[in-house]
């Protein structure tokens, strides 16, 4: 798609008192790159994420991106990003009702290994669990 973009400039000679008008039309090339995003967020049992593979969300968006830079595409025709797998037992574990999802942690403040509510085991499990 090509856009012309006019601007005018104005010039007043003193010697001669008169006045002249350049119109200057410049002619843009605009490039429309259509990209499209999709993701796929799922649970699955175990090691093998096409058993038992449950969708808990996902979704496609689509924009525009122009440019004038040239016929080069601002991003790669395809890029697919490895999966990021997270292990769900530690948090599973901490759920004490099936009804109502309720979370039980609780710091063991009786254990010799307890020396502050931040350093002890159940926090460098927590800490363990988040940070992978």
């Amino acid at each position: 798609e090509t856009e012309e973009v006019k601007t005018t400039e104005s010039k007043k000679e003193e010697k001669t008192k008169t006045t002249s008008r350049h119109k200057v039309v410049t002619k843009v090339k605009e490039y429309h790159w259509k990209v499209t995003v999709t993701y796929s967020l799922f649970a699955f049992p175990g090691n093998d994420p096409e058993s038992g593979k449950i969708v808990l969300q996902s979704r496609e968006a689509t924009t525009v991106i122009v440019t004038t830079g040239g016929k080069q595409s601002p991003l790669p025709s395809k890029s697919i990003n490895d999966p990021i797998d997270v292990s769900l037992t530690w948090l599973l574990q901490k759920i004490s009702d099936q009804d109502s999802f309720n979370c039980n942690f609780s710091i063991d403040r009786e254990a010799t290994s307890c020396r502050t509510p931040r350093q002890n085991e159940e926090i460098f499990a927590a800490i363990a669990f988040f940070i992978k």
